[in-house]
C-alpha cells in the first residue's frame, strides 16, 4: 500500500512540475505584462492629463484646480443647507471656498497668468454663487435674486464671447481677468454669502442689492474691453 501511494505522489508531482508548472508560469509572466502595460497606459493617460494645453497654455494647474474646487465645495454646502445641516457645520465649507479665491489669485501671480485661467476663475465664481443661492430662491428676494443671477449670467455670456474671439493666447488687453468693479462685486456678493450661511436672509439681501450697480458696471468695463482691437 505503502508502495502505490508513493507511486501515485511521485506522479502527481511530475504532473505539478511537467504539466502545471508551466502553464502557471507562462500565467504568471503574462499577467505580469499585462499588468505593467495597464500600468503604462496608466502612467501615459495621467501625463497627457498633465500636460493638457491649449495653444500652449498648460490647463491642469493648481490654480485651475483651486478654482474648480471652489464651486465643488460651494455644491455641498448647497446640499447641507438642503437638508436644514446647522450653520456651524456649514460655514467652514463656505469660508474655504471663499478663500480658493484668495489661494488661486496668488498662485496664479507665482506661476504666472494664463488666458484660460482668467476666464476659468470668474466661471467658476458665477457658478458657485448661482449654485450657493439655488437653496435661498424662496428667501430672498426676487427683485434682487433674479437681476443678480441675470447679469452673472450676461457676464458669463460675455466671457464666452471672448473666449472665442481672442481665443486663450495671452494678450496685453484681455476681457478675462475681473477688472475693479467684478472684484468689489465679488467681495460684497462674498459677504452675501456669508450671511446666507447663518441664515441672516435680511443682510444677505442688503449685500446683494449693493453688489448689483457694481456687477452692471462690470459689464460695460467688459464690454469695452472685448470692443478693443
Amino acid at each position: 500500500m505503502k508502495l502505490y501511494m508513493e507511486r501515485a505522489y511521485n506522479a502527481l508531482n511530475r504532473f505539478i512540475i511537467n504539466g502545471i508548472r508551466p502553464y502557471a508560469l507562462k500565467t504568471k509572466e503574462w499577467t505580469k505584462r499585462h499588468r505593467e502595460r495597464r500600468e503604462d497606459k496608466r502612467e501615459e493617460l495621467i501625463t497627457k492629463i498633465l500636460n493638457w494645453s491649449i495653444q500652449g497654455e498648460a490647463i491642469v494647474t493648481v490654480p485651475n484646480l483651486l478654482s474648480i474646487l471652489r464651486p465643488f465645495l460651494v455644491s455641498i454646502a448647497a446640499i447641507m443647507q438642503s437638508y436644514n445641516v446647522p450653520w456651524q457645520f456649514v460655514s467652514p465649507v463656505i469660508v474655504i471656498a471663499l478663500l480658493t479665491d484668495k489661494f488661486d489669485g496668488a498662485w496664479a501671480e507665482i506661476d504666472g497668468h494664463t488666458a484660460f485661467g482668467e476666464f476659468l476663475d470668474p466661471l467658476c465664481d458665477k457658478l458657485s454663487l448661482i449654485i450657493i443661492t439655488l437653496p435661498f430662491l424662496n428667501q430672498l428676494s426676487n427683485w434682487i435674486v433674479f437681476p443678480m443671477i441675470t447679469i452673472e449670467l450676461i457676464l458669463l455670456l460675455i466671457a464666452i464671447v471672448g473666449l472665442v474671439l481672442q481665443g486663450t493666447k495671452k494678450k496685453e488687453h484681455t476681457n478675462f481677468r475681473a477688472n475693479i468693479f467684478g472684484k468689489t462685486k465679488f467681495m460684497l456678493q462674498a459677504f452675501g454669502i456669508c450671511f446666507l450661511a447663518i441664515n441672516s436672509i435680511y443682510l444677505a439681501n442688503i449685500i446683494f442689492a449693493v453688489a448689483i450697480p457694481f456687477a452692471i458696471a462690470s459689464i460695460v468695463a467688459k464690454v469695452y474691453t472685448l470692443s478693443k482691437p
